[in-house]
């Protein structure tokens, strides 16, 4: 299968990607909706904060035995709250996140916000979307179009 590349910065997590003869788990990830379950005994619908996940980051990628991606789930809000959380996990040392951005007309902008803010760093960006669960109607081609931009 034909990945679609559109950047060309080689992140910890593309080298894993590629590592075909790799066996076991190659990085760990951090559910939103584990720490919001595990933090603060509620399921994740949007109490659990960026600067939250970040803290936890620090803490979990503070023993470096394998990449960490984080969920950043919406991020809190604006093309700067994206810039903000980004900067945060790479400091903590992230290897990448999981970015939702669900309005449409904020997509791409929240995407590219998330590049600048990672820049050259070995940062991977999962952008994701939840469009197919939140219209019956338009969900799957709403999705397709953003996975386009």
């Amino acid at each position: 299968m034909q990945r679609k590349t559109t950047t060309t910065t080689t992140t910890r997590i593309h080298h894993l990607i590629e590592d075909e003869d790799d066996t076991g788990f190659s990085a760990g990830f951090i559910s939103g909706y584990a720490l919001s379950a595990s933090l603060l005994g509620k399921p994740e619908f949007g109490l659990l904060r960026p600067p939250e996940m970040a803290a936890t980051a620090r803490t979990v990628c503070a023993a470096p035995l394998k990449p960490i991606i984080a969920d950043a789930d919406t991020s809190g809000g604006n093309a700067l709250n994206v810039q903000r959380t980004v900067k945060d996990l790479i400091a903590a040392g992230a290897a990448g996140c999981f970015l939702e951005v669900i309005p449409a007309e904020e997509h791409a902008a929240k995407i590219a916000s998330a590049r600048d803010a990672a820049g050259d760093s070995d940062f991977f960006l999962v952008a994701r979307t939840d469009a197919r669960a939140t219209s019956a109607k338009n969900g799957l081609s709403d999705a397709i179009s953003r996975a386009n931009l």
